[in-house]
């Protein structure tokens, strides 16, 4: 009898324990909250960054991000340059700019090296703020023809004054870079030097134009020669005509185009947006243009837009737009 008791404890309390385990099976785990995506702007690049175009980039093509201002989206920064040793750096002057934050990642796309931005010092050379002139043989500097270039180029130049010597040498210099020697020179006679100045690699800005004799008397003319960003010149389009409604690639021709380009046509206050340009080694740009079917026909003007220094060039022939028909 007793164990008959027992047994009917033990039944009862195995009916109870799977009770209580299946209410426990079926309470519901609480929902994980999902995070809130942001759409505020990530920056790539932090204050100290040096950022340069390539890996391999030239010794003047460094930029020193100083800080990122997250409301208006955009990069200040400067240009920095390597020390002897070939360490980073120092800043030529206080200049800095400020672009917009996808300008900067999309044509200074790598990271070199990173400083603390506020220990970059500032290396100014010293330049004679005159002409200095030596009595006797010493060289006179008048002036330098043409006195203007664009970045990049490469040109011939007359050097005007008096006192030269055969054998005579000329350079350029600009503030905290190293001097541009000219080639090809030519005494002409003792007031002209003939040479030819490569300006590859420096900078837009003013530079000192230095003469030397062989006997080793320079002279200096301070703000002699002036470097400028070179706007893009358009040789051709193609098509030159279009057709309301429709949608083409247009082709531009030119020179000076940069990697960040803005293509579009005007015809008094109406606007028509080139899509999608696409650059091509510096000459070619291919972008997409819809022409809307009420779109107003006869000519319209063609202009390319640098972004990146807002320099423009335009077309001078005029695209026509006929009707669909």
């Amino acid at each position: 009898m007793a164990d008959t008791f027992w047994c009917g404890v033990a039944l009862v309390s195995l009916l109870l324990a799977g009770i209580l385990f299946a209410g426990c099976a079926t309470e519901e785990t609480p929902a994980v909250a999902t995070p809130v995506p942001t759409t505020a702007p990530s920056a790539k690049y932090s204050p100290g960054d040096i950022i340069a175009r390539s890996v391999q980039a030239a010794s003047d093509e460094y930029y020193l991000v100083l800080s990122y201002d997250r409301t208006a989206d955009q990069y200040e920064r400067a240009w920095i340059y390597k020390n002897a040793d070939g360490t980073f750096g120092y800043r030529a002057d206080s200049r800095t700019d400020k672009s917009p934050r996808v300008s900067v990642e999309k044509v200074y796309p790598v990271k070199v090296s990173h400083v603390t931005a506020s220990s970059v010092p500032i290396v100014t050379p010293t330049v004679v703020s005159a002409v200095t002139t030596v009595t006797g043989s010493s060289p006179v500097l008048l002036k330098i023809t043409p006195g203007t270039a664009s970045k990049d180029s490469t040109l011939s130049v007359t050097i005007s004054g008096d006192n030269f010597r055969n054998g005579a040498t000329a350079k350029l210099l600009q503030s905290g870079r190293s001097s541009l020697n000219a080639t090809a020179v030519s005494v002409i006679s003792g007031t002209d030097i003939d040479c030819t100045f490569n300006l590859e690699g420096l900078e837009t800005g003013t530079l000192n134009l230095i003469v030397t004799n062989p006997d080793g008397r320079s002279a200096t003319l301070v703000n002699a020669f002036t470097i400028s960003t070179a706007g893009p010149i358009i040789g051709s389009v193609y098509p030159g005509t279009l057709k309301a409604g429709e949608t083409r690639q247009l082709i531009i021709y030119g020179q000076n185009f940069q990697d960040l380009s803005k293509v579009t046509l005007s015809q008094n206050s109406a606007l028509l947006d080139c899509l999608n340009p696409k650059l091509m080694d510096k000459t070619k740009i291919y972008c997409d243009l819809t022409v809307p079917a009420a779109v107003k026909t006869g000519s319209w003007d063609l202009v390319v837009i640098n972004v990146v220094d807002q320099k423009e060039g335009r077309y001078l022939r005029p695209i026509t737009i006929t009707n669909a028909t």
